[in-house]
């Protein structure tokens, strides 16, 4: 059942990105848009260099308008090579990812539109266009929706140029469609391979291997991210700690089996009781950290209660058929005026130290 689940969860990965956590969505914008830049900065410097083949090969009522075209192209693709990316922004990355495609689609258009139905010089630089757009798509680590989202458009909107035209389906361009169509799929599962791979990669480098949330390391990136946010922007944000009090004493009861059960147990009940854009990794033995973004202190003391009730459930079930429960301890704090990630955080833990027990806190 537990493989079933976890097959399930590898395969919804690839399909959409609701399974993806926020910092990984950083992260392949971020990758997005590595691959992104020299693309437009090689189409920006490369398009215009044609225009002298197409002096000498088209008419020149057509020559000066695809001319024009070509410069227009080029000037767009720097512009999107020198744009500033939102890092993080999965929306404003794939529309800047549309719009290098869109260059090479009105390219293929305009000279279609220009050249007609009988041009054969089409063939002299802008018939490959909409084989080099499916190609292009196979460069980038998307997921099957945002795939089918670039490639049916493509597809369909190759036919519905040639129909507009009037062009009868001929073996020339079924043929081209055909062939689009078999690159499209191999885009696709290029698209979805990258993908697996940068998933992989993200889970073994950032994730704790006993709890499955973010290492401390993974998550003090993310914290210092958000932290930069709000002392630039002025964008709420506020900082949870998790404390399972009690596990040394549960290892040496139960032996360390139990006790690291029972953590991980911690740490699926709170990641259940977060929000989507919430990020919660491993911060000590038997601490948990959670980062509130866009969270005001008040709205983050009923996330911290919702999560302290759940985190009081969690327990397991010992060898010899006894309930073992933790001790869970929960504080909240939001960053005050010019306060530091580290100050907040020994805020938050003097917070958390004065509500253990004596025993324990000793």
């Amino acid at each position: 059942m537990a493989e079933d689940t976890r097959t399930s969860h590898r395969i919804g990965e690839l399909l959409t990105t609701r399974r993806h956590t926020a910092d990984f969505t950083a992260s392949r914008c971020t990758y997005l848009s590595a691959r992104l830049r020299p693309l437009a900065l090689v189409l920006g410097l490369l398009l215009p260099l044609w225009i002298p083949v197409d002096y000498l090969l088209l008419p020149a009522a057509s020559f000066i308008p695809m001319a024009v075209l070509r410069i227009a192209a080029g000037a767009f693709a720097l512009a999107l090579y020198f744009l500033a990316p939102h890092q993080g922004r999965r929306l404003s990355t794939l529309c800047r990812l549309g719009m290098l495609l869109l260059i090479p689609v009105a390219l293929y258009t305009g000279a279609r539109l220009m050249l007609g139905v009988s041009g054969d010089n089409l063939l002299y630089g802008y018939g490959f266009f909409p084989v080099l757009v499916a190609a292009m798509l196979a460069v980038f680590p998307l997921t099957l929706l945002e795939g089918l989202a670039f490639g049916l458009p493509l597809l369909l909107g190759y036919a519905a140029l040639e129909l507009f035209l009037g062009a009868a389906p001929e073996a020339i361009w079924l043929g081209m469609l055909w062939q689009l169509g078999l690159v499209m799929l191999i885009a696709l599962w290029a698209q979805l391979s990258q993908l697996r791979m940068l998933l992989d990669l993200y889970h073994r480098a950032t994730r704790d291997a006993l709890t499955g949330v973010l290492t401390r390391s993974s998550l003090a990136e993310r914290l210092a991210a958000e932290h930069s946010r709000w002392a630039r922007y002025g964008r709420p944000m506020s900082v949870m700690l998790v404390e399972l009090a009690g596990l040394k004493r549960v290892g040496s009861e139960h032996g360390h089996a139990v006790s690291n059960r029972l953590l991980n147990q911690l740490a699926k009940v709170v990641s259940g009781a977060l929000r989507p854009t919430d990020l919660v990794g491993r911060w000590d033995t038997d601490t948990l950290l959670v980062v509130l973004p866009e969270t005001a202190a008040d709205e983050a003391g009923y996330v911290a209660a919702r999560v302290r009730e759940v985190a009081e459930l969690a327990s397991v079930t010992a060898p010899g058929g006894a309930k073992v429960h933790g001790e869970p301890r929960v504080a909240v704090g939001a960053p005050q005026a010019h306060e530091s990630v580290d100050a907040l955080l020994e805020r938050i833990d003097r917070t958390l130290l004065a509500r253990r027990p004596s025993a324990l806190a000793s």
